[in-house]
């Protein structure tokens, strides 16, 4: 899977893509900038991924558009630093910082909570989470 980590400044992702127990690359970008000025970082089936940045990036609320799969989570940070997370769906909640998704991110949460950036609460799941490495990115909101 992943790790995702934000503290509602900053968002970071390891580069990491499994396929079952392959690690296929650990250097994957699981970060996404969208028109409105928000980032989001990815998790879960490529897919699935794919289908629902898609209906972000081009608004496809109106027209109904939804992922046809529900294996993703995805964290989005907002200019105004608010968070919303999304598990399976577009329905997403908005959540307090620091903020934390995807395999590593009990981990991750747990490295912010004791005082770590994002960049950093990444690299340390991803000693712990086989799931996670490779390179982390980290990208900054725009305000």
């Amino acid at each position: 899977m992943t790790t995702i980590a934000t503290d509602g400044n900053s968002i970071a992702a390891d580069g990491r893509m499994v396929h079952r127990d392959l690690i296929i690359s650990d250097d994957e970008w699981k970060l996404c900038d969208l028109p409105d000025g928000s980032i989001v970082g990815a998790a879960g089936d490529v897919d699935d991924i794919k289908a629902a940045l898609r209906v972000l990036r081009e608004n496809l609320y109106a027209d109904g558009a939804a992922p046809e799969g529900d294996r993703f989570t995805l964290l989005r940070l907002y200019p105004s630093g608010a968070i919303q997370h999304y598990a399976g769906s577009l329905n997403g909640d908005f959540i307090d910082p620091p903020a934390a998704a995807g395999s590593g991110a009990e981990i991750a949460l747990g490295a912010m909570l004791a005082g770590k950036s994002p960049t950093r609460a990444v690299k340390i799941a991803a000693t712990r989470d086989i799931y996670s490495g490779g390179t982390v990115r980290t990208l900054k909101v725009r305000r």
